[in-house]
């Protein structure tokens, strides 16, 4: 809102001035776009709205541009236009060469001197974060930096910004809510390349196992993942597009060879593949709801890769998932929702975070031991 109160106050300010509110996305248009008419629709000062285009004409000959423009084919309907002002919201998710090559070259043209203004919450030390460091720079005036955490603001219920604290992971808390400019920030799990292991592990019957089953749906994968009590993963199987009942019985055979552990199974879609392996004499198993319990199980698994509890195979499809796992926050619900990118498979890091959630419901009793000098 104060993006689009700063865009009217400048037409209404210079008259016959061109200002472009820029967004990465399709839907951040349309959302910012009736914000604005929900404000100013039936203003005095508007004289056309077109809904098609996005444009806002005042009555002083002023316009407001709203335009998409997160990838360079995105804004490249941009090229040729000349702006007095131009915000662009959410910067961070904005492509550089979309500035670079577009946005910066309609400064040059500018009726008046130009004005750009960039706000958005951080996504690493990008082209977002270096704009940010000329504004702290004495050296370049022409800049101006503001730093504004989720707590600065006068209608943010502080009580709730705590709560949030509490259950987010400290990455997301940092960046989303302290709006901390950190290293990496494009993917959701940490210390990846120091949590991977070559070693082979063999069945140990002094150890203790746990499983995790991401059931597969039409073209997903089934992924079963093994880990020992330590956090390795000690063995998995994956799938596809084959009979529910050959799938069962090769998930069947796989915990046998691990000493037939306990584990939890999604059955958020589909109750009978658990029943399929039950019917093959395999009972220690228990179904399990991942819904609502999805921010719990990814936060504890962040755990695991940041303190080092968790070791994975050294496997291109165990990187590609966790690599890309990611998040959206959505600032108006401030919730987060974790999932792969769109295109991508996440059935492996579910797994694996059932996995966990089995090993922690399950946890081993602490052994005391004391040092004899």
């Amino acid at each position: 809102m104060c993006n689009i109160n700063i865009a009217t106050y400048y037409a209404l300010t210079y008259s016959g001035s061109k200002i472009l509110y820029l967004v990465p996305s399709a839907d951040q248009k349309d959302t910012v776009f009736t914000e604005y008419l929900n404000l100013f629709e039936k203003a005095p000062f508007i004289n056309k709205l077109d809904k098609t285009s996005s444009d806002i004409n005042l009555g002083n000959n002023s316009v407001i541009k709203f335009r998409i423009g997160g990838m360079l084919r995105s804004a490249d309907n941009i090229r040729g236009n000349a702006f007095d002002l131009i915000i662009i919201d959410e910067a961070a998710l904005i492509d550089q060469a979309v500035w670079d090559t577009i946005l910066f070259p309609t400064l040059a043209t500018a009726k008046r001197t130009p004005k750009v203004l960039f706000t958005s919450t951080p996504r690493s030390k990008d082209w977002f974060h270096k704009q940010y460091q000329y504004g702290l720079d004495p050296e370049k005036p022409e800049y101006k930096s503001i730093y504004a955490p989720s707590s600065s603001s006068p209608f943010v219920n502080l009580e709730f910004l705590e709560t949030m604290r509490k259950s987010l992971p400290d990455r997301i808390y940092r960046q989303e809510i302290l709006a901390e400019f950190l290293e990496n920030s494009g993917g959701l799990f940490q210390n990846i390349g120091l949590n991977i292991s070559n070693i082979k592990h063999t069945f140990n019957r002094n150890e203790k196992y746990f499983f995790g089953i991401d059931t597969g749906i039409v073209n997903d994968f089934t992924v079963c993942i093994i880990i020992d009590s330590k956090g390795n993963v000690v063995d998995w199987l994956r799938f596809q597009q084959i009979e529910m009942k050959e799938g069962a019985r090769r998930i069947v055979e796989l915990l046998k060879k691990w000493g037939s552990p306990w584990g939890y199974i999604e059955t958020n879609q589909y109750q009978g593949f658990m029943e399929m392996i039950k019917e093959l004499g395999y009972r220690n198993i228990e179904s399990f709801f991942t819904g609502t319990n999805k921010s719990e199980l990814i936060n504890d698994l962040c755990v695991e890769f940041e303190s080092g509890g968790i070791k994975i195979p050294n496997d291109e499809y165990f990187g590609s998932e966790f690599y890309s796992y990611t998040y959206i926050y959505d600032v108006k619900t401030r919730n987060v929702k974790f999932s792969a990118p769109q295109g991508l498979n996440d059935d492996i890091v579910m797994a694996t975070a059932i996995a966990f959630k089995c090993k922690k419901d399950r946890k081993l009793p602490t052994i005391k031991t004391r040092l004899i000098q």
